[in-house]
């Protein structure tokens, strides 16, 4: 009998280890990376790294490897706990993305230099835009816990001191294109305007963002607020952090649907709001705007698309702003999330400096210089041979003309860089350097 329990106890031992390989061998279950990365490939060749890249494709491929990951993440879960490394675990079964988490703590802020430069390269992006005749306007949004801290964790606590967004906002202080997001706190028994399990605004708040920056870019024109309409509470929202935390279940948060007709036509057909590029056009009125942003606008666009005669919705990092002329648009608009504010001074914005007159007090400059193409413009990119701390000015002159630069190079390290229009730049010419 006992001889018969062992054997039973052993079979049952090796079943249940060959099921996820038998799932894997015939198949059945692909699965997903948590982590929303691409899953190991299978290795092509025979080499030294064979073993290592075997080993990978095993751990991403193993059977039922998406359900026991997220059955050992949803115990975890219901304990307040994270199993990976994305995802913060709040209260009443509120969700944080962890990559905010430095902001929160206050870890790693932006020093008082790197915060002049942030505003030194909104400020020479609207003065281009001013002589360009386009409107300009930026806004950050906020991170979620900056707007909801009180779901957070209970033993995690907020640092010191004010936070990058909150900087920002007093230096841009009286800079009519910076529009602080009019997010309102939560208040007791009020709908939250940030969804619970995905780490952006939901359509409400939306809606506040979108009639915000409307009032502004309309210049005039009728558009409608959707203030009037109730929306209907719907429970189909897939958040983004639920499936880096619990990718195999179909967790559903709520949002709410304004019955917004379409009234706008896409030149593609919209099959993913994060495409690198959307366009819109429609009939109700002649303004044409250009959005530089990211996923925080992901659904921002059936508002404005409804509204606007022409929109534009770009998501590449350098901003390709060539093209932002009176001839093609009437405003811009710069939306960036808090946590990703270094993003902006991370490339080179993609336009051609405006001539300036040299200003008294400069001083010249030794410099490294590289000089690339880009869409038609030559980028003129390079590092100072001198304490990048005392330098607050940094112009560049080619050719008998002067032209303001931004304090950081092509890839936004220390140094310089601009574009030039190409029929502009010659390579015989000197290029001299002037700090102030």
């Amino acid at each position: 009998m006992k001889k018969t329990l062992h054997v039973i106890y052993c079979t049952v031992f090796f079943a249940i280890c060959l099921v996820p390989v038998l799932v894997m061998a015939m198949g059945l279950d692909a699965g997903k990376a948590a982590e929303k990365r691409e899953l190991a490939p299978f290795p092509t060749s025979i080499g030294t790294e064979l073993p290592k890249e075997f080993g990978d494709w095993f751990s991403d491929h193993f059977g039922l490897r998406t359900q026991l990951v997220t059955g050992d993440a949803w115990y975890k879960y219901k304990l307040g706990y994270s199993t990976g490394d994305k995802v913060v675990v709040g209260r009443g079964e509120w969700l944080y993305f962890a990559e905010t988490m430095p902001d929160y703590y206050r870890q790693s802020p932006m020093t008082d230099r790197e915060l002049s430069i942030l505003c030194e390269t909104l400020d020479l992006i609207h003065s281009h835009f001013a002589r360009q005749g386009v409107d300009f306007y930026f806004m950050a949004a906020p991170n979620k816990n900056t707007v909801y801290p009180e779901f957070m964790p209970l033993f995690v606590r907020p640092g010191d001191g004010l936070s990058d967004l909150s900087r920002l906002t007093a230096a841009l202080s009286g800079r009519a294109y910076y529009l602080a997001a009019a997010i309102p706190p939560h208040g007791e028994g009020q709908v939250p305007l940030y969804h619970k399990r995905d780490s952006h605004w939901n359509n409400l708040g939306a809606r506040i963002i979108y009639n915000q920056l409307m009032d502004k870019l309309a210049a005039g024109e009728a558009y409608d607020t959707y203030l009037d309409v109730v929306p209907v509470a719907v429970q189909n929202f897939q958040g983004d952090l639920d499936d880096m935390l619990l990718p195999a279940l179909d967790m559903r948060d709520a949002d709410y649907d304004f019955g917004i007709e379409t009234r706008y036509k896409s030149r593609r057909q919209i099959t993913d709001r994060m495409a690198m590029q959307i366009t819109t056009t429609s009939e109700v009125n002649g303004r044409r705007v250009v959005f530089f942003r990211d996923s925080f606008f992901n659904n921002l666009i059936p508002f404005f698309s409804n509204n606007l005669g022409g929109a534009d919705y770009r998501r590449a990092i350098p901003y390709p702003m060539q093209d932002v002329t009176a001839e093609n648009f009437d405003a811009a608009v710069i939306e960036i999330a808090e946590r990703n504010l270094r993003n902006v001074m991370s490339k080179t914005p993609v336009f051609p400096a405006d001539e300036v007159i040299l200003p008294d007090g400069v001083m010249g400059m030794k410099f490294d210089l590289d000089v690339t193409e880009r869409g038609g413009l030559i980028c003129l990119s390079g590092r100072l041979v001198a304490d990048p701390d005392s330098v607050h000015e940094v112009y560049v002159v080619h050719g008998g003309r002067a032209y303001r630069a931004f304090r950081f190079d092509e890839d936004g390290g220390e140094g310089f860089s601009l574009y030039l229009d190409s029929g502009g730049y010659n390579p015989g010419d000197p290029v001299s350097l002037w700090v102030k």
